[in-house]
């Protein structure tokens, strides 16, 4: 059973998007503009200090479902192992 809510897993999930959504400058355009263009971060971006604040600010039972969630999204447990993979973040969280 997840030991975290829903929606706190969705404000994670909408926080790390927004970490990977940044926009390049559009200000000094450029011959090598592209997909290739690196992304830069401003002062002013708060995106991943909060994030970083918000799972800190979570207990140990809640970081550990998430962290759950996240390695059954990419495969590292199936679905019907939660258990397993609360109890292995728990135990790895030292």
């Amino acid at each position: 059973m997840l030991e975290i809510s829903t929606n706190k897993i969705a404000r994670v999930i909408i926080r790390a998007r927004e970490l990977g959504a940044k926009v390049g400058r559009w200000d000094r355009p450029s011959d090598d503009a592209g997909a290739e263009t690196i992304l830069e971060s401003r002062p002013s971006d708060g995106t991943e200090a909060e994030l970083r604040q918000y799972i800190a600010d979570m207990n140990r039972d809640e970081q550990a479902s998430l962290v759950a969630v996240m390695w059954i999204g990419r495969d590292t447990f199936d679905a019907a192992e939660l258990a397993e993979a609360i109890k292995t973040a728990k135990e790895e969280a030292v």
